[in-house]
């Protein structure tokens, strides 16, 4: 077995396994409120159409939330992996939520749709925003598996 070493512990796995992690990343509070962005990745078969991918997912979150509303939804690509930024605003007006997700398609054997999640209070997101996009535009795929 190989030691994982994660954020605060380890852990023995087996052969064979791999890391199918969701990273979660939280900025300081504000209002009560941690706003935090989330990293997670799952392998997909290729061809995959990353607009019908990225909308499906929406369409779950819209049906799962109050009041879900589409703001903004941008198609292209950065380097060669395709991209769809999302935004959005959901809940209740006192407590509404402010999203961006940013999914990539990174082409390989085997592909990986990565996506990025930015969650904050919708009145604090001008404070956020700046700190997301910037840690967003950092955020760069590589073949490293720890395990």
């Amino acid at each position: 077995m190989a030691t994982f070493q994660g954020s605060g512990f380890a852990i023995d796995i087996p052969a064979g396994c791999t890391d199918a992690s969701i990273y979660t990343f939280a900025l300081p509070d504000a209002d009560g409120f941690s706003p935090y962005l989330i990293i997670r990745f799952e392998t997909v078969k290729e061809p995959l159409d990353l607009s019908v991918y990225v909308n499906k997912q929406l369409e779950g979150l819209a049906s799962n939330t109050e009041e879900f509303k589409l703001l903004s939804q941008n198609a292209g690509k950065r380097g060669n992996w395709g991209c769809v930024v999302s935004d959005c605003q959901w809940g209740p007006p006192i407590l509404r939520m402010q999203q961006k997700y940013v999914h990539f398609l990174v082409p390989g054997k085997p592909s990986k749709v990565y996506t990025l999640s930015t969650t904050d209070l919708a009145k604090n997101h001008a404070r956020s925003s700046p700190v997301f996009d910037q840690m967003l535009r950092s955020f760069l795929p590589n073949s490293t598996q720890v395990i």
